[in-house]
């Protein structure tokens, strides 16, 4: 998908983000709106890194704009994000999970759900806490680095060209083939929009 299109996902993905961040007192307590600014920021980053990260430029001597690294490739390595992510998330909620414990504001079913989704993965009990606590500012940022770039790869599997899911150079890019050209991803954006606003409302529900 164009680079508009990864802009638009990575400001709806922010807005709920937001939006999902004002439904909970808990996490408001937990983190502060200076740091829940810098996640916003790091989720837009992260929506067209895979495409910066490959450090395209001109080059006068072909007439036209190429990378350094080949396009999706193994910055749009999608496994490879995914497990950034899910480090990064393990490793956050380990660091909030006895802030939000010990916090006088009740937490919501639906956050209490989540932390238990992400404390059954594999894993999840070898990080320590002490080794962690005073990271957890850099874990955030990882976290909506991270899953803009998942959003970005899974934006891009939908299209022909399709991404690296297992490992680049060695396995095929995959394709879902379900977006072509300005039509398609528009319809595409209009759908992610709804289920972010779905989510949002289950939030504030």
């Amino acid at each position: 998908m164009n680079r508009g299109s990864h802009l638009t996902s990575g400001a709806i993905l922010s807005a709920a983000s937001l939006g999902i961040y004002a439904a909970s007192p808990a996490l408001q307590g937990a983190i502060s709106y200076e740091w829940a600014g810098v996640f916003v920021l790091a989720v837009m980053a992260g929506s067209t890194a895979p495409d910066w990260l490959e450090i395209p430029h001109y080059n006068k001597q072909a007439g036209k704009r190429v990378s350094l690294i080949s396009h999706r490739t193994i910055t749009h390595w999608t496994l490879l994000w995914v497990l950034l992510s899910v480090y990064a998330l393990i490793h956050l909620v380990t660091i909030l999970n006895p802030i939000l414990i010990g916090n006088a504001i009740m937490v919501e079913p639906w956050l209490k759900g989540f932390i238990l989704l992400v404390k059954s993965i594999p894993f999840y009990n070898t990080v320590t806490l002490n080794s962690a606590q005073s990271d957890m500012n850099a874990y955030l940022i990882i976290v909506g680095f991270s899953i803009g770039a998942v959003t970005h790869c899974l934006m891009d599997m939908m299209t022909p060209k399709g991404v690296p899911v297992l490992a680049p150079y060695l396995f095929r890019n995959f394709s879902l083939r379900l977006v072509r050209g300005f039509t398609g991803e528009m319809l595409f954006l209009v759908a992610f929009f709804a289920a972010m606003a779905t989510l949002v409302r289950g939030a504030w529900l």
